[in-house]
C-alpha cells in the first residue's frame, strides 16, 4: 500500500498531528488497486432557512466477484460555517499582482489579512481591514458542495474500513481546507489501466472493469480515451474467442472472423465520434 501512495498527493500530515489524513485521491487509488466499485445512497434533510443536510452511505462491491466488502459513512450541511457565512469585511484594493500561490496558500494568506477578490474590473489582490461574518444569502450556491463533500467524505469512511488503513490513516480532519487540488500531471497512469484490462478472464470481469475506469474517466483526455478504448477492444477481442468456442451447438456458432470484421467498423466509428466531442466514456456494449 505504501509503495503505491504518495504523500502530498494521495495523503498528508497536519502540522500537530501524528496520522496522516486520506484525501479523496488517495481513497480513489485504494479502491482501483483493491478493484473496490462504490454505490450511495443519499438521504437530503430541509431544514430552516434554505439549509439542507446530506447524509451519503457508500457501499464497496468487489468488481471481479460482486461481494460486499465494506461501507461508510458521511455528512455535510450548510449550516457549517464555511458554508452558513459569508465575510462582510471592508477592504483595500491593493496595487499588486495576485501571487500564483493565491490559491493553494488562500488560508494561510487570510489570515494575514490578504486575499483574492472578485470586482467588475475581474479578480484583484486586496488587503481587508476587519472581519466580520454575516449569513450567506445565496446559501443555494453551496447545495452541490456540500452534496459533493458528504459524497467523498462517505468514500473515504468506507475504503479505510474496507482496506483496514485505519491505522495508517485518519479522516478526523477539516479535508476542505488541507487536501490539494489534484494536479493533472498526478492522475493514475493510463498503463495501470491497461494492465487492469489485462488480468480480467471473462468479458464480464472486462465490463466489470470498464465500470471501474468510468468512475475516474473526468481526469483524462479524450486521446488517452482512445488509447483505453482501443486496449479494452484489444482484450475483448482475446476472450471473445474463448467464450464463442464454449459453445458447441453449429446453430449458434459464429463465424469469428467475420464478427471482427464488423466489430472494427464500429470500432472506427466509435473512435471517431471521441475525436468530435469532448470528455470521454468507455461504453462497455457487449
Amino acid at each position: 500500500m505504501k509503495d503505491a501512495m504518495e504523500e502530498n498527493e494521495h495523503y498528508g500530515t497536519i502540522p500537530g498531528t501524528k496520522k496522516a489524513g486520506l484525501w479523496k485521491s488517495g481513497a480513489e487509488k485504494l479502491s482501483m488497486m483493491f478493484r473496490l466499485v462504490p454505490k450511495y445512497k443519499i438521504e437530503r434533510i430541509d431544514m430552516e432557512n434554505g439549509h439542507r443536510e446530506n447524509v451519503v452511505i457508500c457501499t464497496l462491491i468487489h468488481s471481479a466477484t460482486g461481494e460486499f466488502m465494506g461501507e461508510g459513512v458521511g455528512s455535510c450541511s450548510t449550516m457549517e460555517s464555511k458554508y452558513r457565512y459569508r465575510s462582510s469585511s471592508e477592504f483595500e484594493i491593493l496595487d499588486e499582482p495576485i501571487p500564483g500561490d493565491a490559491k493553494e496558500n488562500k488560508i494561510k494568506y487570510r489570515r494575514q489579512g490578504f486575499g483574492m477578490k472578485k470586482t467588475d474590473a475581474g479578480w484583484v489582490w486586496v488587503e481587508y481591514k476587519g472581519d466580520e461574518k454575516q449569513e450567506n444569502p445565496d446559501i443555494a450556491d453551496v447545495y452541490n458542495t456540500v452534496l459533493k463533500m458528504a459524497k467523498k467524505r462517505a468514500h473515504i469512511d468506507a475504503v479505510l474500513t474496507a482496506t483496514a488503513a485505519s491505522d495508517i490513516f485518519t479522516q478526523d480532519y477539516d479535508d476542505s481546507m488541507t487536501e490539494p487540488e489534484q494536479p493533472r500531471s498526478k492522475v493514475t497512469p493510463i498503463n495501470e489501466w491497461f494492465v487492469n484490462f489485462e488480468s480480467c478472464q471473462t468479458l464480464d470481469d472486462l465490463k466489470k472493469a470498464v465500470v471501474q475506469f468510468n468512475m475516474f474517466k473526468n481526469q483524462y483526455t479524450v486521446a488517452e480515451g482512445i488509447q483505453i478504448e482501443k486496449k479494452k477492444d484489444e482484450v475483448k477481442a482475446s476472450l471473445m474467442p474463448k467464450e464463442r468456442h464454449q459453445d458447441t451447438d453449429p446453430d449458434t456458432v459464429k463465424d469469428v472472423t467475420e464478427e471482427r470484421t464488423i466489430q472494427e467498423q464500429a470500432d472506427e466509428d466509435q473512435a471517431r465520434h471521441y475525436e468530435e466531442t469532448e470528455g470521454i466514456e468507455i461504453k462497455p456494449d457487449w
